[in-house]
C-alpha cells in the first residue's frame, strides 16, 4: 500500500527538524536503559504484535517483561523515592509501619456468614479454582517497595470482587485504569511512574492486539476503561491500601459503601474472553 506512506514532508513534520544520531556503537544504543535492553525490546514487540493464540497465554511473557523491569530498576534510585514518599505521605508512611499483608485463611472463611465479602471471596476461590498467589506466603518483603507491590498482587482478586470487573479481558482492562489513575492522584509522579509499570505496559500491549487481531471487542474495551477512570474519581485512596482482613467479615454492601465503590455490571463483558482469543 505505497498510497498510505508517509510523504517526505510528513514524515519532516513527525521529525520536528532533528536528525538522526551518529555515534562509534556497534550496537543499538540509545539514552533508554530500557530500549538498550535487548531482552525487554524483544519482548515488548513480541507482545504487541503477537495474536493470542491457542499456543501462547494470554500473560504468557509477563513475567519475563517484569523480571526485566525490576532487573533494571536502580535500587537506590527507588529506596530513595519510597523515602520521600513516606516523609510526604503520612497515610501511606502509617500503612507501611503495620506491615500488613491480605491472606485469606481457605480453611477458617467457610465459616464467614452469607453475603460477607469473606463468604464472596471463598465462593469465588471455589469455584474458579484460583487461589491468592502460594509462594508469597511464606516469604517476608524485603523493601517497603516490595510490601506493596505483594499486597497489590495479594488482594487483586478481591478488589474484582468488590468492584464488579470481571477476569474477562475487558474487565481486567478496566480494572488497569481504575490502578493507573488511583496510583496517579495518590502517589507521587515518580512511585505512580514506578508502580503503573505493569499496567501501562498490560493496557498498551492489549489494545495494540484488539487494533490488530481482534476490533470487534475495542467498544467494550472502551467501555470497561471508562468505567474504570468514573470508579476511580470516588475512591480516595489505592485499593490495596484498604483494611481487607478487616473487610472479609463485613457484608460485601457495606465494603463497597466504605469504599465509595459503586459496581459495575461486568458481566456484560464476559464475552470478551472468547472474542479475544485465537
Amino acid at each position: 500500500m505505497d498510497n498510505l506512506q508517509m510523504s517526505s514532508a510528513e514524515d519532516a513534520y513527525y521529525k520536528e527538524g532533528k536528525v538522526a544520531v551518529t555515534g562509534a556503537s556497534s550496537l543499538l544504543s540509545s539514552g533508554s536503559k530500557w530500549l538498550n535492553s535487548p531482552l525487554l525490546r524483544d519482548l515488548v514487540a513480541q507482545d504487541f504484535l503477537r495474536r493470542n493464540g491457542e499456543d501462547v497465554g494470554v500473560l504468557q511473557l509477563v513475567p519475563e517483561v517484569m523480571n526485566e523491569f525490576h532487573r533494571l530498576l536502580d535500587t537506590r534510585e527507588v529506596e530513595g523515592i519510597m523515602g520521600e514518599e513516606r516523609a510526604c505521605n503520612g497515610d501511606f508512611s502509617a500503612w507501611l509501619e503495620r506491615n500488613e499483608q491480605t491472606l485469606l485463611d481457605l480453611e477458617a472463611a467457610v465459616e464467614y456468614p452469607e453475603g460477607t465479602l469473606g463468604a464472596v471471596v471463598y465462593a469465588f476461590y471455589r469455584e474458579t479454582g484460583f487461589e491468592q498467589v502460594p509462594a508469597f506466603r511464606d516469604l517476608k518483603p524485603s523493601s517497603d517497595f516490595e510490601l506493596y507491590n505483594r499486597q497489590r498482587t495479594l488482594v487483586h482478586d478481591v478488589e474484582h470482587l468488590v468492584t464488579g470487573f470481571g477476569t474477562d479481558p475487558a474487565g481486567e482492562l478496566g480494572m488497569m485504569y481504575l490502578y493507573m489513575q488511583l496510583n496517579a492522584r495518590y502517589f507521587s509522579p515518580e512511585l505512580a511512574g514506578l508502580l503503573n509499570f505493569v499496567h501501562a505496559y498490560l493496557s498498551s500491549s492489549w489494545m495494540m492486539r484488539t487494533s490488530l487481531y481482534y476490533p470487534a471487542v475495542t467498544t467494550a474495551f472502551m467501555e470497561s476503561i471508562a468505567s474504570g477512570l468514573e470508579m476511580a474519581q470516588a475512591i480516595k485512596r489505592p485499593l490495596p491500601l484498604a483494611d481487607w482482613s478487616c473487610y472479609f467479615a463485613w457484608p460485601l454492601e457495606d465494603v463497597r459503601a466504605a469504599l465509595n465503590i459503586t459496581p459495575v455490571d461486568g458481566a456484560r463483558w464476559a464475552w470478551t474472553e472468547n472474542a479475544w482469543r485465537g
